[in-house]
């Protein structure tokens, strides 16, 4: 039967912070299987912290990034961003309801090539196209 690598739980902190909060990238880190860290973290609550945070800085990181984007009028990242967070004001491609009671959700897909706002998705940002 194989053993299992002994690790300090420091050391497993240190593998996920610096691996975003990746599990399997910490493995490699760490030179076990993602069942070990998973393991790990599922023992010690101060990993699920760790984990968390790790990847919400991750997380933090990439919004940055497509902010970063958006202001520099990147239409893929401005569409994107809609998409993702004005799916309240209609910037969808599908609309998804839930019937709350019996636990069933709808979707209704529509065409690509449908557009709630009228603008052409070749239009530039300042309108110009």
């Amino acid at each position: 039967m194989a053993r299992t690598k002994k690790f300090k739980v420091k050391k497993v902190a240190e593998a996920l912070e610096d691996s975003m909060g990746m599990v399997s990238h910490a493995a490699v880190k760490l030179d076990c299987s993602i069942s070990t860290v998973i393991r790990y973290i599922k023992q010690h609550e101060s990993l699920q912290v760790v984990q968390t945070e790790a990847t919400e800085k991750t997380l933090d990181l990439c919004e940055s990034k497509l902010i970063e984007r958006i202001m520099a009028s990147d239409l893929s990242a401005l569409i994107f961003f809609l998409k993702c967070k004005g799916k309240d004001r209609g910037y969808v491609e599908r609309q998804e309801f839930e019937d709350v009671g019996k636990k069933k959700k709808f979707v209704i897909k529509l065409p690509k090539d449908w557009n709630t706002h009228g603008v052409s998705q070749e239009s530039s940002p300042d309108g110009s196209g």
